[in-house]
């Protein structure tokens, strides 16, 4: 059990990693004199629904893992929909200078940051896990 804990844990965190590259990359991607104005204009879309205190779930419900699905869910397929406005090889620069930013060492709350975001994905699956089993057994789903 222990060891099943440990690569899921190593398994949050590269997830989470991969998430600051390509979420560093669309803020480079937005700063990025060849992207053309629209897709700038569509980058700030999703970060406005994020920060903004209308969701289509309410954060309250963050306790049991739910709060936040709207938000996930409009930061992929707006990021999916990016992927097709912005020219690959610019993504790929973006990209790699997210990476290279990442890995520096004065980025020392940025690694706190991605830290906390994996404790926190990793605890909301354990518990959705837990609580589905729980309403399995009871055969209510």
């Amino acid at each position: 059990m222990a060891g099943l804990l440990i690569k899921g844990w190593s398994h949050v965190k590269e997830y989470i990693r991969k998430f600051f590259i390509e979420f560093l990359a669309l803020w480079f991607a937005f700063k990025h004199p060849r992207v053309r104005w629209y897709a700038k204009l569509f980058i700030l879309v999703p970060l406005g629904y994020l920060i903004s205190p209308i969701d289509l779930i309410p954060d309250a419900l963050s306790l049991v893992g739910i709060g936040q699905i709207d938000d996930l869910l409009v930061m992929r397929y707006s990021y999916l929909i990016l992927k097709k406005m912005i020219n690959q090889d610019i993504l790929d620069e973006c990209r790699k200078k997210s990476g290279a930013y990442l890995a520096e060492k004065n980025n020392r709350r940025l690694t706190i940051l991605i830290e906390i975001a994996a404790v926190w994905i990793f605890i909301t699956t354990l518990l959705a896990v837990d609580i589905y089993k729980r309403l399995h057994r009871h055969s209510i789903l």
